[in-house]
This record gives C-alpha cells, structure tokens and sequence, in this order.
C-alpha cells in the first residue's frame, strides 16, 4: 500500500539519472598498479587493441546483485593519459532496486571516470594538477600545449583512433573529481592546519581581500590587530614616473592620445606659467636644444621631484621636467617630431 507521501514504504530512491562517477578515494600518490595499468593503456593505444573492464557484482550504494537473467551491457569510453586517448570497453548493468549504472570505479586499474564514458589516468591527472598549483598557469593554457604536443607526436606512435581528446569542460570536471577524492583520503592532520582552527573547529585566522565576510555568530572570536607605524615617503609616487613634471606630463600626453577626435575641455588646455614651460619643455624632448645654447644657463639648480616645494626652476627638460633620458631617445626615435612639436607649438600660441 502506497503511503501518503506519494511513495511505498521502503523503496529506495531511483538511481536512474544519476551519472556514474568514481566514488572510491584515492591515493595521494597514485600506486603500482596505477603504474602498470598506464604501461597496458599506452601498449592498447599503439597496437590498436581494446582492453575491457568487468563490472562489480554487487552495486555501491544498496549492495544488491543482478537480477536471475539479467544481462550487462557493454559501452565504449575513452581513456585519456598524458598526450592521447585510448578507446576502452566496460561492462555495465542496472542495479534492479535503485536503477543504478554499475560499473568499474577504476581504483583498481588506476582511472578517474569522469563520466561512463569519459575517465583519465591518474598519473595524467596528479602531473596536471601539480602543473597548474606550480605555475599558476590557467587550465585552458595547459590544454592548448597538450593537443600541440599530441598533434606533433601522437600520429609517429599511436593509432589514429588515439588522438580524440574531450573538451575543456570535461578535463575540468575530471581534475575536480580526482582532487575532490585524493583531498578526502588525506588524513586530518595534514588536510588541516593546527594553528589556524581550534579542537572546536573556531578559525583564529582569517585572511580576505577587502569583501566583506558572513559566517555564523557561534564561530565568531576576537581578531588580535597589529599595527605598525612607518615613516612617510617623501614624494614616492613621483619618483616611479618616466616624466615627474605634471605639465610636461599633460603637454606629451595630450599629443600622444591615440583617440583620432581631441577632447574638448572646458577651458584652455594652457592656464598658467608653469604651464606654458610644461609645453616648452616638451617641444624640447622633442626636437632638442636651441643650437648653440649653453645647457647649463638653462637648467635649474635642483633636480625635479625631488622636494616638495619647487623653486627656481628653469627650462632644462631633464634636470626641471624630470624627463628620464629613456623616454626622450625613445620619442625622437620613433615619432613624426616636427608634427609633434607643432602641434604643441599650436597650443602655445593659443594660450
């Protein structure tokens, strides 16, 4: 007799759409036998032969056996290792009570299923892993230099069959089962650290990067705040400049936009003084000394940028502009100067 909530008592919810995955935890470092498997896959890939995984005779999560009768269905799936792919064959059956797709979980072998029809070598994916947490590099990156080289080697030792490879999504969701099964078999003194979480399980450190934190109120404990009090920097953000003078700064950068329409601003580009020899001192860089001009009669008698307070400055770029000699050789090099010059010469003039 059915019960009132629409299901009869002691009935095992349905399996049926659960895709099947391996479920067994895994070694850290994955064992002998992982070892000989992989040796067996790359002799099947290059003598073109199938190997065929049996199923289990009873299912994982009802420990119920086949049904008196009931036959087990074979599938293809693809074995992918470290610069190719194999084509296996496993044996499948329905778990009559639950609905479940029974089939190897590769722990034994040394694989990762991914999918019933997707699974990866374990040695494949620890070098992976140990890829992407050394160089920080991105997975699609990883991917990218893994077809180059199955493209240039595969085809002078494999059988054509053996160069398939699954896309991004399904290499990320196989790395994320192996490390999700390798992380759970660790022991609970090297997966989590002493010093940071209580026997209680309170965390004493946190560590964020400016977004707010949310978590409940029976894990909250007192933060310990350090402060240490230095001494300012006098001037420390000009001194990362090429161009420390923000009027020859103003007077490069509006002949360098790379935008084809001028701004219009809202009054002259040119207000003041000290404007006016930011634009002179430009026009400088750009197409150098007057000829026969004495360079020290036009420099000042301190290097700019360095107090806060400039005085007595003069009309020499690099010594009252602050223009480093990298950035002045390199704009006589490779810009229209005359051009330049003249269009800041124009801004001059209208001021």
């Amino acid at each position: 007799m059915a019960s009132s909530g629409g299901r009869a008592p002691n009935v095992l919810p349905s399996r049926y759409m659960q895709m099947h995955q391996s479920m067994n935890l895994r070694d850290l470092v994955p064992p002998n036998s992982a070892q000989v498997e992989d040796s067996h896959l790359l002799a099947a890939a290059t003598t073109g032969t199938i190997i065929e995984y049996e199923a289990p005779g009873q299912c994982p999560f009802c420990l119920s056996g086949k049904a008196p009768g009931q036959t087990a269905t074979p599938h293809d799936c693809r074995v992918e290792f470290y610069d190719g792919s194999v084509g296996i064959t496993v044996i499948s059956w329905r778990c009559p009570s639950c609905k479940y797709r029974v089939m190897v979980d590769g722990r034994e072998n040394g694989l990762v299923f991914a999918s019933p029809y997707t699974a990866y070598t374990e040695t494949f994916l620890l070098e992976l892993a140990v890829i992407l947490s050394r160089n920080g590099c991105s997975l699609r990156s990883s991917l990218d230099l893994r077809v180059v080289f199955r493209d240039l080697s595969a085809p002078f030792k494999y059988q054509p069959d053996c160069g398939r490879l699954r896309s991004l999504t399904t290499l990320g969701r196989g790395i994320i089962v192996y490390l999700q099964l390798a992380i759970k078999g660790l022991p609970a003194h090297v997966s989590t650290c002493s010093s940071c979480v209580g026997t209680d399980g309170r965390i004493d450190v946190i560590c964020f990067d400016g977004l707010q934190l949310g978590y409940k109120v029976r894990y909250k404990k007192p933060f310990i705040r350090t402060s240490v009090r230095t001494s300012a920097i006098p001037m420390a953000s000009l001194h990362t400049h090429v161009v420390t003078d923000s009027a020859v700064a103003k007077a490069l950068g509006s002949v360098l936009n790379a935008s084809p329409h001028k701004a219009i601003a809202s009054s002259k580009t040119i207000t003041t003084i000290n404007a006016i020899r930011g634009w002179a001192m430009a026009v400088s860089v750009l197409l150098g000394d007057v000829p026969g001009a004495d360079v020290a009669v036009l420099a000042g008698e301190e290097q700019h940028g360095m107090k806060s307070k400039s005085t007595n400055r003069a009309w020499d770029p690099a010594k009252d502009g602050g223009v480093r000699f990298e950035i002045t050789h390199f704009l006589r090099t490779v810009s229209c100067r005359q051009l330049v010059a003249r269009s800041l010469c124009v801004d001059i003039t209208a001021a």
